[in-house]
């Protein structure tokens, strides 16, 4: 879809360029004294047009759910955050970047056994 010159013709063409199976064929369609070939580019023209507003919508509504999304990512990241710091310190760690495992090598908090409180009777002396 370009006006083009040769060398050793006067004026120049107009030719459209299709892919057909993997390959590209150009069309003749005018000189630019045909209206046919004038009417073809005005065509082609408009249908570029179409394309690029098309596409520019296309961003901009990519962009408006990004924005909608943002806030979304943010809690995501820090939910995941809080989570890996409370696996962590609970003592396990995750496998290869898939499942969490409890560490063997240190036991958890709720595993150690409970040494009893003294009792207040045998803590003071006014015992009889």
């Amino acid at each position: 879809m370009a006006w083009e010159t040769r060398p050793g013709c006067s004026g120049r063409f107009y030719t459209r360029t299709t892919k057909t199976n993997g390959t590209y064929t150009r069309t003749y369609v005018g000189t630019e004294r045909s209206p046919a070939a004038q009417l073809a580019a005005a065509e082609d023209a408009m249908r570029k047009e179409a394309r690029e507003r098309a596409r520019q919508d296309r961003r901009s509504e990519v962009e408006a759910l990004e924005a909608l999304d943002a806030p979304l990512l943010a809690l995501n990241a820090a939910v995941a955050t809080l989570f890996r710091a409370t696996m962590l310190v609970s003592g396990y760690h995750q496998f290869d970047r898939g499942a969490w495992k409890r560490r063997r090598d240190r036991p958890l908090t709720g595993d150690r056994p409970v040494q009893p409180a003294p009792s207040a009777a045998l803590e003071t002396d006014d015992a009889p």
